[in-house]
C-alpha cells in the first residue's frame, strides 16, 4: 500500500508520519491509529533521511493475513502432532511400550514450546508482519501538523 504524509518528528532511523485516515487501509497494523480525529500516525523506517515537515511517500509492505495466520496456527499445531509420533515411536523402538504415552506428550510439550518460542523471536526480529518506509521525499518543509 502506497499514501502520503508529514513527517511529524524523526528519531534516528525511523519517522513518525501523519497520514489521513481512508477506507482502504483500515486494520492496518502497521500504523498507530489515534483514537479520535481523521488521521493517523505512522511509524516508518527513513533511508532517505526524511525530516519534519517534509511531505513524504511511504510504502507498506508485508505478508498477507491469512498466510502469516496460518502459518502461526499451523506450525505450532505440527510441532505438537510430530512431537507426539516421534516421541511415541522412540519410546516403543527402544523397548518401553508403557511409557510411550508419556514420552509423546512430553516431546510434544518440548517441540511446541521450541516452535512458539523461534515465532516469538523471529516476529521481535522481524518488527511485526508489516512495516512501512519512506520510499520518495515529495516535498520539502512543509509545516507540521499538531501530533495527536
Amino acid at each position: 500500500m502506497v499514501e502520503q504524509g508529514v513527517v511529524l518528528g524523526a528519531d534516528g532511523e525511523t519517522v513518525r508520519v501523519r497520514i489521513d485516515r481512508s477506507d482502504a487501509c483500515q486494520g492496518c497494523p502497521g500504523c498507530l491509529l489515534a483514537e479520535s480525529g481523521d488521521h493517523r500516525v505512522a511509524e516508518a523506517a527513513n533511508p532517505l533521511g526524511a525530516s519534519p515537515g517534509d511531505r513524504v511517500r511511504l510504502e507498506t509492505r508485508g505478508t498477507p493475513p491469512a498466510r502469516a495466520a496460518a502459518f502461526i496456527f499451523l506450525a505450532p499445531l505440527a510441532a505438537v502432532l510430530c512431537g507426539y509420533k516421534v516421541g511415541s515411536a522412540l519410546c516403543i523402538a527402544l523397548g518401553a511400550p508403557a511409557a510411550a504415552e508419556h514420552v509423546g506428550v512430553g516431546a510434544a510439550v518440548l517441540l511446541f514450546a521450541a516452535v512458539v518460542g523461534i515465532l516469538y523471536l523471529v516476529g521481535r526480529r522481524r518488527g511485526g508482519i508489516e512495516r512501512s518506509v519512506v520510499v520518495e521525499i515529495v516535498h520539502g518543509n512543509e509545516s507540521p501538523a499538531p501530533a495527536p
